[in-house]
């Protein structure tokens, strides 16, 4: 099974120089040793926790939008950047995914945060769907996975949230919409 943590993928491209599109599945894939993985993943690592405190600034009610979004934030960052990420860890999906379902379908909720909502919620998922082999078969499947299109879907979506999160209402719960 593919690993698509962060480190992973920074690992393919740094470590052993595998250039996304250029090769499918490689059996075995040992980790390359290159410091250079793990300073920019750790550098990585500080940017997203930089950004998430920032927008994380506030008061804050619990069971608010806004306080989803920060449980779907750390949920996905606990996972990408954790040395291993298998497919059915991504499960910690299923949050932040039925939170920009609730604010895209809000008709209480201004048109930019819905759009917004909606493209965080749709572009990572026709990217990570696009990776099916039942799609698209094998080949192009280990192809795109080897390329790490899952693991940045899912940068787009954290990228999405960490945008999202100053602008969602911080006293409106998931369930009034």
């Amino acid at each position: 099974a593919m690993n698509h943590s962060v480190f992973a993928m920074l690992d393919r491209i740094i470590g052993h120089g595998i250039m996304p599109f250029t090769s499918g599945d490689i059996d075995g894939l040992q980790e390359s040793g290159s410091p250079w993985v793990t300073s920019v993943m750790l550098f990585m690592l500080a940017a997203v926790a930089a950004h998430a405190l920032w927008a994380s600034r506030g008061p804050l009610q619990q069971g608010s939008w806004a306080s989803l979004c920060e449980w779907s934030i750390v949920f996905i960052v606990a996972v990408l950047f954790g040395p291993v990420a298998r497919l059915y860890y991504f499960v910690v999906l299923l949050l932040p995914n039925v939170l920009l379902y609730a604010v895209w379908r809000s008709p209480g909720t201004n048109a930019a945060l819905r759009r917004l909502a909606a493209a965080t919620l749709f572009v990572p998922f026709c990217l990570a769907t696009l990776a099916s082999p039942e799609l698209i078969g094998d080949d192009l499947s280990a192809l795109l996975e080897m390329s790490s299109v899952l693991t940045l879907a899912i940068l787009l979506a954290l990228a999405g949230l960490l945008w999202l999160r100053p602008h969602m209402p911080t006293d409106r719960g998931i369930f009034e919409v």
